[in-house]
């Protein structure tokens, strides 16, 4: 797929993996919708930098979590652009819990935006007309999304994400060949998830990978324009994870 004025929707763009992947996509000449929740300012910021880069973009507020504002969303994209030929599903949030202290609207959050939102964002999507070329989902799942990868106290989390997976493959067999769908399953990127940590603890994190080094999110980008333009690939789970899962017992 050529992406030059291809219409992207990044859901969680505003910061992180998803503005990585919007200024990426722009860098392409597409034409990129920025979606946040809460980080206006940021989106605004974002907004500004592809602007700059050239296209037709759009800055939009929604929680994808709710399918009352997903439905908006894409009714309002809908009248700028008619179609959207790729999604991206990057909206998540990993929090650690403890499983026997766990409540339910703990993993009821963590399904809702790691999972859940993607499911709303991708059912919305397929019910815009289509166009006369293949169009694309893209997952942002997670190295802890792998049956045999796990981190306990991110019990919810890697549920989410498995979930995920699963989800990612069964759409890839369902809407095959007119939708290709994959996902992008990330090791420890560089991401407003860490907070403030030091360069020495930064690089302790880095470490457990066999990059010896945490992930740019740039790179992962790299790796969602890959899955955009190659219109062979449909069904897998791409792990950008620096080495992370080959160190893992």
């Amino acid at each position: 797929m050529n992406l030059k004025n291809k219409v992207v929707l990044i859901t969680a763009s505003s910061t992180g993996i998803g503005r990585a992947m919007a200024e990426a996509f722009a860098k392409e000449g597409a034409n990129v919708i920025i979606n946040y929740r809460k980080q206006k300012e940021e989106g605004e910021k974002v907004l500004k930098v592809i602007k700059e880069i050239g296209g037709d973009h759009l800055l939009i507020q929604a929680d994808v979590s709710k399918e009352d504002e997903v439905k908006k969303m894409f009714s309002e994209i809908e009248k700028k652009y008619g179609v959207v030929d790729i999604l991206m599903n990057n909206a998540g949030d990993a929090k650690s819990v403890d499983f026997l202290k766990s409540t339910f609207e703990e993993w009821e959050y963590q399904l809702h935006n790691n999972f859940l939102s993607a499911v709303i964002c991708s059912r919305e999507f397929l019910k815009l007309k289509g166009s006369e070329n293949v169009r694309k989902i893209i997952n942002t799942s997670s190295i802890w999304g792998f049956d045999d990868k796990c981190q306990p106290n991110y019990m919810a989390y890697g549920a989410s994400k498995a979930a995920m997976n699963s989800f990612t493959k069964n759409m890839a067999k369902m809407f095959a060949p007119n939708v290709l769908v994959n996902a992008i399953a990330p090791g420890y990127v560089i991401t407003p998830h860490w907070g403030d940590m030091s360069e020495e603890e930064m690089q302790e994190e880095g470490n457990a990978q066999l990059i010896e080094r945490m992930i740019q999110p740039e790179e992962v980008a790299e790796g969602a324009i890959f899955l955009a333009k190659n219109d062979a690939t449909t069904g897998i789970i791409l792990s950008i994870d620096g080495g992370i899962a080959l160190k893992t017992v």
